[in-house]
């Protein structure tokens, strides 16, 4: 089982996908425990991915379909060294230029999704890559409803009960990236253009289309129809008999900001593990065993509920981006916030 990168770019000729090339004589979706001789733990089985080095390259399995099969694999840096000519260039020679290319977290990531592949350069384009197939490496980032839920309410903390931007943060700055990021999402689900108004007021809400209001509606009465309480859910639907139809986006609007403002006194009180300069503090070590105490007698699945309810809400259409789409189409922030925000942490 020695890696030939040689044989790897010559098979880069070859193959129509990257992902379709064996390492090591090994390839995507090979039975797992055919080509690596391993006992797995019962905890690694439970918990549905793995991985083994063989010469520092990395083979991620999982239970696919109920059977161990390889899902991703990791060559590192060195496994190209060799190479008169860096891996990307070959890469891009062969199968063309990166779907995208996004910086996050300190690192560059050229993604080829149709091969399922990502290469990233430890120092430059021109540097050795470390190169990741398949699963067990860092994806292409997707944005939901979800996606924009967290970023809402984590934004909605940050005001400290202000409910209302009153300060335009200097462009450049990570305040700026941060409004331009809920900007773009505000566009991508066809919330509306300003941040106070259209967002922090729900005035997104009373601007949906009817056939929007329709089918929303209709998720809330299949929730109601499926409550386990059966009192409670025939109280609603007498409840709901009495609203005015007209009134419908309004309805949808409050219950929104009511399942809202739990969610966000939910997350503001999620624990925290806080250390000071000076290490441990017993009372602060003290009061966080208490409030994990409560924490952890919450009803996770509700909670879960509630983020499904807000999420759908916000795009009953449930559409998917990608990043590439969220910059070019929306305006997106094309920078690493991640780094920014770490490096604002230390200074």
């Amino acid at each position: 089982m020695k890696f030939d990168p040689s044989a790897f770019v010559q098979a880069l000729q070859q193959q129509d996908r990257i992902c379709d090339i064996k390492v090591c004589g090994i390839c995507l979706g090979d039975r797992f425990d055919d080509l690596i001789k391993v006992d797995l733990t019962e905890q690694e089985v439970k918990m549905g991915a793995w991985f083994r080095i063989y010469s520092g390259i990395r083979f991620y399995g999982a239970i696919v379909e109920e059977v161990k099969r390889i899902t991703g694999i990791f060559l590192p840096a060195k496994s190209f060294e060799v190479l008169p000519t860096p891996i990307l260039d070959t890469i891009e020679l062969h199968h063309g230029e990166a779907y995208f290319v996004e910086q996050r977290n300190g690192s560059t990531y050229f993604h080829y999704p149709a091969h399922q592949t990502i290469l990233s350069p430890q120092s430059g384009k021109d540097g050795p890559c470390m190169l990741y197939i398949g699963e067990g490496g860092p994806k292409l980032p997707l944005y939901t409803a979800y996606s924009f839920l967290e970023v809402f309410v984590d934004f909605i903390i940050s005001l400290n009960n202000a409910w209302e931007v009153k300060v335009k943060p200097d462009p450049g700055s990570l305040p700026y990236y941060y409004q331009q990021r809920l900007l773009a999402f505000l566009r991508a689900f066809d919330l509306g253009e300003e941040i106070n108004a259209d967002l922090l007021q729900y005035k997104f809400l009373l601007n949906r289309s009817p056939e929007d209001g329709i089918v929303i509606d209709g998720f809330i009465v299949e929730l109601i129809e499926g409550m386990e309480d059966k009192e409670m859910a025939q109280r609603l639907k007498l409840l709901r008999v009495r609203t005015p139809r007209t009134k419908s986006h309004h309805t949808i609007q409050q219950i929104f900001g009511s399942l809202l403002s739990f969610y966000i006194r939910y997350k503001r009180f999620l624990p925290t593990s806080y250390f000071g300069y000076e290490g441990p503090s017993y009372t602060v070590e003290f009061a966080s065993y208490y409030t994990r105490e409560v924490y952890s007698s919450i009803k996770q699945e509700a909670v879960e509920k509630i983020r499904s309810i807000l999420a759908f809400i916000i795009d009953p259409q449930q559409r998917t981006f990608d990043k590439k789409q969220m910059i070019e189409q929306f305006g997106y922030p094309d920078v690493d916030l991640e780094q920014m925000a770490r490096e604002e942490e230390v200074y």
